[in-house]
């Protein structure tokens, strides 16, 4: 396995040479649904071969939201934003 220098902000594990490259940084978990579902959430992070570097992900599918639900989701990718914003390397 080849080393890997990480951010400071890093949660990866590193346990293959394939996510070598990858950082995962912070998540705003659970954004509550509709339906009830739980695995949907933003996260930080950085991406195989990648140049955009730090990205704001939403892992979310076919996510139904009431008005509130949404709010707090938009709210949690404007958090994220905020963070990458913050911790950018130029």
């Amino acid at each position: 396995m080849s080393i890997t220098t990480c951010p400071n902000w890093c949660t990866s594990p590193h346990m293959a040479d394939w996510d070598a490259e990858s950082h995962d940084g912070p998540v705003w978990p659970n954004i509550a649904s509709v339906d009830g579902g739980g695995d949907d959430s933003v996260q930080v992070g950085t991406r195989y071969d990648s140049q955009a570097g730090l990205i704001v992900t939403l892992e979310a599918e076919s996510l139904m939201l009431t008005p509130e639900q949404a709010r707090e989701a938009a709210l949690a990718l404007l958090e994220a934003a905020s963070w990458v914003q913050d911790h950018r390397v130029v």
